[in-house]
């Protein structure tokens, strides 16, 4: 049915283009392809003000950055040249330091779809491999290969569906991009960070020529970064003994008051049993060694009415992360045989923290290492041809396949028995914590150590063909274009895990035997006396653990063996799917421009319908043995938009825009297997292909003042109420209902006299439907200025600005008092600060970028505290210095306030004193700096 819509499709728009009308061949489209100048962009100054063009020109809410403002900024990837742009906030992979995602207006990334050269594709790095969420993530993608790109806050008919917050085009260079001459650049660049003490290379090279009709482009960038991130973490939440007693769904221990060593000075018992301890105090090391090769290639063959282009993009990021924490695992007292921990000679802060020395305390010593690799390749033949003076037909064939896996192998130590001090009345980032034992000794892990390897793979296809048909008009003094159009996207997400535990314990591994064979004193033999990680926590105190035993990248790899266990394990079927949507969609759209009261009015109006097949293939177990199984699902949606920009004087422009948007619910509610996971317990899982997607009517007005040239003053409010939203659900049905065989479940279900499980046994089915709302609304104020009327050499100074503020009703928190509070679970502002100057050979620019908080949680887990992830900003900077007209000296820095990473426990209400006290996690991952050439042949 679907091919039979598009060949009807495709035959109209062929009709239509032999009819005759009159051509406007001066109107420029809002198509997110056109081509635009972009490479032979000079100058800051320059770049800025093709920004400020691009932006002016179109109808719709639309920011963008060019080359040069790209590659002239000290930014890993894409992601990073985005954070600029007003409304934008960089998400931060961790590991790496480097941005990964981008949030638009404060939704998360899933609410933005990124396309390249307009076709919508799909990246997974390392960070979220396993998880089969909708984010594109940018770090696969250095900057220096795009040539612009083009974020879309309003919504047009003509592009994709499935950013409520917004859609961001990637547009690759092209040969005849500018001038269509010959062209070159180049960057060669050593980064030092000096948390790791380690310079890497990082360098790009760009060639583009033209020979007549014929164009080449060719580019290529390589980048290596070494990281190391030293902190201290809780890792989970917080609880008192007391409420650990009383209330499910919190974590468990028990202090011992009976033990001889117990001491509580001036506190009760019940003081000491409703103050706060965390899952765990420890020290976190990590070190995570980047290396990204990517390649960008195009064909052009333009002529007056044929301009055909074949382009290539290609990616490979490797990861390699070594992961080591240490620290008393508080949850663990008390259970499994192992005493409650004493309190020795113990305080409680203003904040209700308990904090001092404590016996029988149990250490945990982890060795992680996340070894993940994601390989990317999209290629795109578009053709643009112009009939006659009145008709144009475009058509695209674009195809994008992204693989990308993580291998999760960790060993841990435990010992139990270790009196300790805990205080973080000097630190809480390196707070006090030391024990009776000296573990950098391997014998003094008492208890057995444990391994587990897991893997995780992600692949994504995407295909995409489209057919355009655009006639452009003029009227009565009124000119502009209809655009018609119909395409199909193929998208598969196929996600496959192995769990390889009993694998790697089982396998022969050194010394002839195996992990299950050997006694806990031969594993422990394996060990180094050291952490390997060094530099590690320089600013930290001498009261802070920097040393400890532990196993080596090198033991667990050619010891241990994880590489061999996964090869020989068996897919996890219950966690397995593969899910394929298919997309057909139909769109007509009408550009128009005209005088009224002699100020320029533009319009555009459309409307985008599109069908929707989703099917999901996953596993369901019978008579013990996963099986495949099925299911579809299929809706529609019908998406009108409407933008329009009126010139109030040459120099304001007010801009509005209304138009109803669409995002996908993540693929994992969509295609997880039912299945009962303990056939013990009545209870199913499953994800639901009947999800539809939620829905937005959204609503922008912004007046922007174009007062100089390069300056722009503008503000901007946004409104968008969303619908449908995934929700989690529990219902109870009957084990009939569910059609899965009487072996997923146990004996103690099975009905005596018949010896088969009950059809009408009630299940609790815990699965996702539509349902929640949200509203959200904001506003955003960008301003950006060349300080030419002052005097020299200050007229060389120009600066951006830009702040963007969000209110919303996202989630209702219930305190244990029984109060309701709504919290944002985004930041509730952000914005950006930049300064640059620019003359002669000289051009220096700084950037500050911050998000405020927000909170992380939006349940209550039984303790009264919520999770918030502090604010945060960072502070880059660039200087050039030109030795020629094509050679350039460069000295760049990022992150140079050294950034802490923070998250912590508040209360909502207010009690129990300062939240930032109670932290989930602290990090400092270090400033670097970047010195290197830029140039051209």
């Amino acid at each position: 049915m679907i091919k039979t819509k598009m060949s009807l499709a495709i035959m109209c728009a062929l009709a239509s283009a032999q009819t005759g009308y009159v051509f406007a061949q001066e109107v420029e489209s809002n198509n997110q392809n056109a081509s635009t100048e972009t490479i032979q962009v000079k100058g800051i100054r320059q770049s800025l003000a093709k920004s400020i063009s691009i932006k002016r020109e179109k109808t719709g809410l639309v920011d963008a950055v060019v080359a040069e403002d790209i590659g002239k900024f000290p930014d890993a990837n894409v992601a990073e040249s985005l954070q600029r742009i007003p409304g934008v906030y960089l998400e931060r992979e961790g590991a790496s330091n480097e941005g990964n995602r981008i949030t638009i207006r404060g939704l998360d990334s899933s609410y933005a779809v990124t396309t390249i050269n307009g076709a919508p594709v799909h990246t997974t790095s390392g960070v979220n491999v396993g998880t089969s969420t909708r984010d594109f993530n940018y770090d696969v993608f250095p900057s220096e290969l795009f040539g612009q790109v083009t974020v879309y806050k309003s919504s047009l008919a003509e592009l994709t569906e499935g950013g409520i917050g917004g859609t961001v085009n990637l547009q690759t260079p092209r040969p005849f991009d500018g001038t269509g001459e010959e062209f070159s650049r180049y960057t060669i660049n050593a980064s030092y960070n000096d948390a790791s003490e380690v310079v890497n290379p990082k360098g790009s090279f760009m060639y583009g020529n033209t020979w007549g009709n014929f164009g080449a482009l060719v580019g290529l960038a390589y980048a290596k970064a070494t990281n190391i991130r030293s902190g201290y973490e809780t890792t989970g939440q917080y609880n008192t003994n007391a409420l650990g007693r009383e209330r499910a769904g919190t974590f468990r221990f028990e202090i011992d008051y009976d033990d001889p060593r117990a001491d509580l000075g001036n506190l009760t018992q019940e003081e000491v049993d409703n103050a706060f301890l965390p899952r765990f105090h420890r020290v976190y090391a990590s070190e995570n060694n980047r290396e990204r090769l990517s390649t960008v290639l195009s064909l052009q063959y333009k002529t007056d009415n044929l301009d055909i282009s074949l382009d290539s993009l290609m990616a490979k990021l490797k990861d390699r992360r070594d992961e080591y924490t240490f620290g008393i695992a508080i949850r663990n007292s008390g259970q499994n045989g192992v005493p409650g921990i004493v309190p020795m000679d113990v305080w409680i802060d203003e904040n209700n923290n308990l904090y001092g020395q404590f016996g029988n305390t149990t250490y945990f010593s982890t060795g992680y290492l996340y070894d993940s690799e994601s390989d990317f390749a999209n290629y795109n033949l578009r053709a643009n041809y112009y009939i006659n003076d009145d008709l144009s037909l475009r058509g695209q064939l674009t195809s994008s396949k992204s693989e990308a896996m993580i291998d999760h192998d960790l060993l841990i130590n435990q010992a139990d028995g270790v009196t300790s001090v805990i205080d973080a009345s000097k630190s809480t980032v390196y707070p006090t914590l030391t024990y009776d034992r000296d573990f950098t000794d391997t014998s003094s892990w008492n208890l057995p150590t444990d391994l587990t390897f897991n893997q995780f793979k992600e692949e994504d296809k995407d295909e995409m063909a489209l057919l355009e048909l655009k006639w452009l008009y003029e009227l009565d003094g009124w000119y502009g274009n209809i655009k018609s159009g119909v395409s199909q996207n193929i998208s598969t997400k196929t996600s496959t895990g192995k769990n390889a535990t009993t694998i790697g314990k089982a396998q022969i591994i050194a010394n002839g035997k195996s992990f299950n064979e050997m006694s806990n004193e031969e594993r422990l033999s394996f060990m180094d006396n050291d952490m390997p990680i060094d530099p590690y926590a320089k600013d930290a105190g001498s009261d802070f653990p920097k040393s400890w035993s532990t196993y080596s990248r090198d033991t667990i790899l050619n010891v241990f063996k994880p590489k061999q266990a996964y090869k020989n394990a068996d897919i996890n079927y219950s966690s397995s799917f593969v899910a394929e949507e298919k997309v057909t969609s139909l769109f007509l759209q009408t550009d128009i421009q005209g005088e009224i009261y002699q100020r320029e009015l533009k319009l555009n109006v459309g409307a985008r319908y599109s069908k929707t097949e989703v099917m999901a293939d996953n596993y369901t177990l019978d008579n013990g043995e996963y099986v495949p199984n099925t299911n579809y699902g299929e809706y529609s949606t019908f998406l009108p938009s409407l933008n329009a920009s009126y010139d109030l004087s040459e120099d304001l422009v007010v801009r509005a825009s209304i138009g109803k948007t669409i995002t996908r619910v993540g693929l994992n509610l969509i295609a997880a297997n039912l299945v009962i996971p303990d056939p013990f317990k009545n209870v199913a899982t499953s994800g639901n292909p009947d999800l539809t997607p939620e829905a937005s009517l959204s609503k922008d007005i912004s007046l922007e003042w174009y007062f100089d040239d390069g300056g722009l003053l503008s503000i901007g409010a946004f409104w968008k109420n969303i619908k449908d939203q995934a929700v989690a659900t529990s219902e109870i049905v009957s084990f009939e209902s569910l059609k899965l065989p009487d072996t997923s479940l146990g004996a103690i279900f099975v009905d005596p006299d018949t010896g088969e499980i009950p059809p009408d046994l009630d299940i609790t089915l815990n699965s996702y439907v539509n349902g929640a709302e949200q509203d959200l609304k904001g506003f955003e104020i960008a301003y950006q200025q060349n300080f030419t009327f002052l005097p020299e050499p200050f007229d060389k100074i120009g600066a951006m600005a830009s702040y963007t503020n969000v209110d919303t009703k996202s989630a209702n928190w219930v305190a244990n008092s029984g109060k309701v509070f709504n919290i944002p679970t985004i930041p509730k502002y952000g914005y950006t600060l930049a300064g640059f100057y620019e003359d002669g050979p000289i051009g220096m620019r700084i950037s500050y970028a911050y998000k405020s908080d927000k909170y992380v949680d939006p349940l209550n887990r039984g303790n009264d505290l919520n999770r918030v992830q502090a604010g945060v900003g960072y502070l880059d900077a660039s200087f050039g210095y030109k030795l020629t007209d094509s050679l350039e000296l460069r000295l760049e820095g990022s992150n140079l306030n050294n950034v802490l990473e923070y998250q912590y426990y508040p209360n909502p209400e207010g009690l129990y004193g300062d939240g930032k006290s109670r932290k989930n996690y602290a990090y400092y991952s270090g400033r670097t700096i970047t010195l290197g050439i830029r140039g051209s042949f």
